[in-house]
């Protein structure tokens, strides 16, 4: 209790003793307080004047260094309209104004100078004048109206008439045969069965190329003429001349066709010939008829029969001379000139073969087999 007392005393000594301090230092505080106002707006004022100061000459600055872009701004302007910058694909490579500006230019030279040159080039074609044949000059490759001479290395068969040339009687000799092979010609060859060179010859004439027949015996008017082996006679039953028929057929290799040996009396009668064709089905055969006799029925009954059918229209070598067989074989271009087609018949004599080596291949005919001609109407 005596602290507080003496506390209080001390605080009531220094306000009843201190009148004149307290009066100075309220006289103090009032100008510190107007000396930090004046110093503050002292500064504002300064801060404004700065400002001022600065802005000016970058205001004057700004006018100067926009002026003269006025002034170039529109020849800029004309530039770019006379002059465009061309901006290439890749990004950030900008092509200059004068290399752009260029380029017209220098393709506008060199159209002209294309049209010099296009200009000089027909100059120079209408002072050489190039000569162009008509088609009459041409000469192109036709036979008709035109003699040819004798081509063994080159022929067109468009053009000549066809003619078969059918060697009867083969398989009795080989000499004659390979003679034959000789002939470069596409011969037939028919052949008799069971001669000792019957297969020999259908199998080297098949290797060559060459087409087989068989050469099939039938009975004739003079019964002293021989058959040979296996002759199909009137005197057989139908069976009996399909049997023997199948075995002369099966007999020789290759076979494509048959026609008849002799034949002048079977090949007249119309019941027996109708055994023979009815025993070629499923073979498919064709039939040449020899007409070994002129009232022949071979060709009406194999038509009716559904065979393809043929006619012998010459026999080359009836007699064995070399003029009677150029006569023949005259005769035979006559007739293949008129109709298209022929088929002669010959044999292996020496007279023919020697005549044949000669004469083919022809400039007149063409040699094919006789499958190869149509069949007979």
């Amino acid at each position: 209790m005596p602290t507080k007392k003496k506390t209080m005393t001390k605080k009531k000594t220094t306000k009843k003793g201190g009148r004149s301090n307290s009066s100075k230092g309220e006289s103090r505080t009032p100008n510190i307080v107007y000396v930090f106002f004046a110093l503050v707006f002292g500064i504002f004022l300064f801060a404004i004047y700065y400002d001022n100061v600065n802005k000016k000459p970058q205001k004057n600055e700004s006018v100067k260094k926009e002026e003269p872009k006025s002034k170039e701004q529109p020849k800029k302007e004309q530039k770019i309209i006379t002059k465009p910058r061309i901006v290439q694909k890749k990004p950030g490579k900008i092509e200059p104004i004068k290399k752009a500006a260029e380029r017209p230019v220098e393709r506008a030279s060199e159209l002209k100078k294309t049209k010099i040159n296009h200009q000089e080039q027909q100059l120079i074609a209408k002072k050489t004048p190039v000569t162009i044949p008509e088609p009459k000059d041409v000469d192109f490759p036709s036979h008709k109206g035109k003699k040819t001479t004798p081509d063994k290395t080159y022929r067109e068969p468009v053009f000549w008439p066809q003619v078969a040339i059918v060697i009867d009687d083969m398989g009795t000799s080989k000499k004659g045969a390979s003679e034959l092979f000789k002939i470069k010609a596409n011969l037939t060859f028919s052949i008799l069965p069971g001669q000792p060179y019957s297969k020999w010859v259908a199998i080297e004439a098949h290797k060559r190329g060459h087409h087989i027949m068989a050469h099939v015996p039938m009975e004739p008017k003079d019964l002293n003429n021989n058959l040979g082996q296996g002759g199909l006679l009137l005197s057989m039953s139908s069976k009996e001349i399909q049997l023997a028929f199948n075995d002369i057929i099966d007999s020789i290799p290759y076979v494509v066709g048959f026609n008849n040996h002799m034949g002048s009396a079977f090949t007249t009668d119309i019941n027996a010939m109708k055994a023979v064709m009815s025993a070629t089905n499923g073979k498919n055969l064709f039939f040449l008829d020899s007409r070994t006799i002129p009232n022949s029925v071979g060709v009406s009954v194999a038509k009716a029969n559904g065979i393809r059918a043929y006619g012998r229209d010459i026999f080359l070598d009836h007699k064995d001379t070399p003029e009677f067989i150029e006569k023949q074989w005259n005769n035979l271009v006559k007739i293949a000139k008129k109709r298209g087609q022929a088929i002669a018949i010959a044999h292996p004599y020496k007279n023919t073969i020697a005549f044949l080596q000669k004469t083919l291949p022809s400039d007149r005919v063409d040699v094919v087999p006789v499958s190869y001609l149509k069949t007979y109407q």
